[in-house]
């Protein structure tokens, strides 16, 4: 049996710096469960196999348990260790749900048998949301699309236009004046 307990991430919908401790009503963090994943195997007379063909079968049963997602409000240091109890107003956005699914692998051709059979059975997933919560997941989605970096082949067209943009020797000496014409006429 494999058991991993799968990393909590939490995304925050504010920049953090040191010394900055001022209150924003609006200010939440999302956190994300990973939960849990175990494998195990398993006989394979328990996912179906035929007594006289079991032993031409790899058989496992996966679990992957406590995914869940929530919203707390305020702000936190990023740099101290942090536990869901941090938080004054943590609400679930996705309660926790899991799912099961079983493998069957033949080793050898098995005559009518398919050379993976699998299952797949999962809970359902519920969503809790509110106004406020809303709000909340987007400042927290656009602080995160601010802080990504940009993929390497956008930062190099970013950088293109840029270079492209800020370069004069493109306008011609009669459009430098009338565009220095153009302004002077708003003023």
């Amino acid at each position: 049996s494999v058991i991993v307990h799968a990393p909590r991430i939490a995304a925050p919908s504010f920049q953090y710096a040191a010394g900055d401790d001022e209150a924003d009503a609006d200010a939440a963090t999302v956190i994300l469960d990973l939960g849990r994943f175990q494998l195990d195997s398993c006989g394979a007379l328990e996912l179906g196999a035929a007594p006289e063909t079991a032993k031409l079968f790899n058989a496992f049963k996966i679990r992957v348990s406590d995914v869940s997602a929530s919203v707390a409000s305020g702000r936190w240091d990023p740099s101290r260790v942090w536990t869901v109890e941090t938080f004054d107003d943590v609400a679930p956005v996705i309660p926790a749900f899991g799912a099961r699914a079983t493998a069957l692998q033949a080793l050898a051709p098995v005559p009518d048998r398919a050379g993976l059979e699998t299952t797949f059975d999962a809970d359902a997933v519920r969503v809790a949301l509110s106004p406020r919560r809303v709000s909340q997941l987007l400042a927290v989605i656009a602080n995160v699309a601010a802080t990504a970096p940009a993929p390497a082949g956008r930062l190099a067209a970013a950088r293109d236009d840029a270079s492209v943009a800020d370069d004069d020797s493109l306008i011609g000496d009669d459009d430098a004046e009338d565009a220095e014409d153009a302004e002077d006429a708003e003023d």
